[in-house]
């Protein structure tokens, strides 16, 4: 009785750790992910990109004062320039979500000391 009994603990537990994802293959650790409040001061666009200065240091190491996004995807670009415009003229911050060191980001057309392309981004009061 023990043996079945000890048989079926060590199955559940073997379930539970293949549900649980432990002891399965490593991922690579991800770049780190954050979210800044931008507080805009202005919007242009730039040979092919549009960015919004913030007046603020949006981020913890005071390092990031403007936003870029490529103008490549038009439908994207649109939501980005509408988003930044709105936070701009109702003087709601422009939330942003960023993802820090990784190599593509900053781009090679976005300067490293003060630049970083945003992957979500949205609009909030202040």
């Amino acid at each position: 009785m023990n043996n079945a009994i000890s048989k079926l603990l060590l199955k559940l537990s073997l379930s539970a750790l293949v549900f649980t994802g432990v002891g399965a293959v490593a991922k690579p650790a991800s770049a780190a992910t954050e979210w800044f409040n931008c507080a805009p001061s202005n919007v242009t666009e730039f040979s092919g990109r549009l960015v919004v200065s913030c007046s603020n240091r949006p981020n913890s190491n005071n390092n990031i004062s403007a936003l870029a996004f490529s103008t490549t995807n038009a439908e994207q670009a649109k939501r980005y320039l509408s988003m930044a415009n709105t936070a701009l003229v109702t003087g709601k911050y422009f939330r942003v979500h960023i993802e820090m060191g990784t190599p593509s980001n900053p781009p090679s057309w976005c300067p490293v000391g003060y630049c970083r392309v945003p992957s979500a981004f949205g609009v909030q009061n202040q």
